[in-house]
């Protein structure tokens, strides 16, 4: 989702980290709860992992995110305050080959854009 609760990044980031302390678009909903829209992608899929057991059929799995992230950083040459972001994540495997994997996969994939 582009909006979690704010909470999520607080943990996974750090309170105190300019993303979370300077950068974030944080209100409250009508619950009086506190939304974030999202400054990352890695919390979010992590999250995800664990709330839905996706580690229970298999025990690595890939995962990978497209989409908008928002920062409330000053806009300049290459920053925006909405970018996107591409984030892949290999979870249940800590071996060089699923480094090497996740780096064969960004060599194919910006090749095959043409980058």
């Amino acid at each position: 989702p582009i909006m979690e609760k704010t909470a999520l990044f607080q943990r996974s980031i750090g309170e105190t980290t300019d993303i979370v302390e300077k950068e974030m678009y944080t209100f409250r909903d009508r619950d009086d709860e506190l939304l974030t829209l999202r400054p990352e992608a890695t919390a979010s899929v992590i999250r995800a992992y664990i709330e839905h057991n996706l580690f229970a059929s298999d025990p690595v799995t890939r995962l990978y995110t497209i989409g908008p992230m928002f920062r409330r950083e000053r806009p300049q040459k290459g920053r925006f305050r909405q970018f996107h972001q591409i984030d892949v994540e290999l979870f249940g495997d800590d071996k060089p080959a699923s480094d090497a994997e996740v780096i064969f996969m960004l060599m194919h994939f910006l090749q095959s854009t043409g980058v």
